[in-house]
C-alpha cells in the first residue's frame, strides 16, 4: 500500500487527542470468516491505521517477501503506533458492527462474539469511518465465495528456494485468491518476523516460485503459521487503505 497525504486541520477538531498521525499513514480493515481446522469456523474483523511496512526483500508483482518487525509480540517489544480512524461502522454482516479506538493506543480491538458465517457470499458490505487524525473515509465492497481447500489445519511445508504449489476449489464470483506465510526465528514475541504474500485470480492452483520462497531467510527459520483466502479488495480513491473481505484456511498454528 502506498502513502497518502493526511489533511489534519481538516480534520482536527475530531482527532484523538495527543494522535498525531504522520503523513504516510496506511489503513487496513480485513472482515474475514475461517477455519482453523476442518472443525473448527471463526470469525474476525481487524483494522489498523499504522505507518508503511518495512521495504520490500522481493516483489514481482505477484508475490512479496518484507520484514514485519515485532509481529505477534506479547510485549517483549513495542507494538507500531496505532492511529485513529474515528468510529467505524459496518453494515451488510450478519449484525451491524461498531469498533471505536482505544483512548490512549488509538488501536481497534476485534469485538468479540461473532458469528462463524459473517457474511452471505453476496452480502454488500458497507465500512464507514467517521474521521479521526486519520480523515473518515467509506467503501463498499460484495461478500465472497467460501473458500474449500485441503489447507485448514495442515502444515505449511514451504522450503526456502523451492516452488511451492498450492490448490483449491476454484469459484466464478471474480474474487481473487491471497497466500500469506509468517516465517520467523522464533514463533515468540520479539523474534525476527517476515511475511510472504502472493495474490493470483481465482482458476484452483497457482505455484509460488522458488525466487519468492528464497527471499525467506533459511538457517535457523521456520514457518509460524499461515492462510489461503479468497479475497474481495475495496480501495479507498487516493487514500492508503485497503478494505478486504476473506474467507480464509489457517494452516500451521496447531
Amino acid at each position: 500500500m502506498r502513502t497518502f497525504a493526511l489533511v489534519l486541520a481538516a480534520v482536527a477538531a475530531c482527532a484523538d487527542p495527543g494522535d498525531d498521525a504522520p503523513a504516510d499513514v496506511v489503513g487496513t480493515i480485513q472482515i474475514e470468516e475461517a477455519e482453523l481446522d476442518p472443525t473448527l469456523a471463526v470469525a474476525s474483523i481487524y483494522a489498523t491505521f499504522t505507518e508503511p511496512d518495512q521495504p520490500d526483500r522481493y516483489d514481482d508483482g505477484t508475490c512479496r517477501v518484507y520484514p514485519r518487525p515485532c509481529l505477534g509480540q506479547v510485549g517483549a517489544c513495542g507494538t507500531p503506533p496505532q492511529h485513529s480512524a474515528g468510529t467505524l461502522s459496518i453494515t451488510g454482516l450478519a449484525r451491524p458492527i461498531t469498533l471505536v479506538p482505544d483512548g490512549e493506543t488509538h488501536s481497534y480491538p476485534s469485538p468479540a462474539g461473532l458469528p462463524a458465517d459473517l457474511f452471505a457470499d453476496a452480502a454488500t458490505i458497507a465500512v464507514t469511518a467517521s474521521g479521526g487524525a486519520v480523515p473518515g473515509f467509506s467503501a463498499t465492497l460484495t461478500g465472497v465465495t467460501p473458500l474449500v481447500s485441503p489447507y485448514a489445519g495442515a502444515s505449511a511445508g514451504i522450503v526456502p528456494g523451492q516452488p511451492h504449489p498450492l490448490t483449491w476449489d476454484a469459484a466464478t464470483d471474480g474474487a481473487r485468491i491471497r497466500f500469506l506465510l509468517n516465517w520467523a526465528n522464533i514463533c515468540h514475541a520479539g523474534a525476527e518476523w517476515y511475511v510472504l504474500v502472493c495474490e493470483v485470480p481465482d482458476t484452483g492452483s497457482f505455484t509460488i516460485p522458488a525466487a519468492a520462497t528464497m527471499a525467506l531467510p533459511a538457517a535457523g527459520f521456520g514457518p509460524c503459521g499461515g492462510g489461503l483466502a479468497r479475497v474481495r479488495h475495496a480501495a479507498v480513491p487516493g487514500r492508503a487503505i485497503d478494505v478486504t473481505v476473506a474467507s480464509a484456511d489457517y494452516f500451521g498454528f496447531f
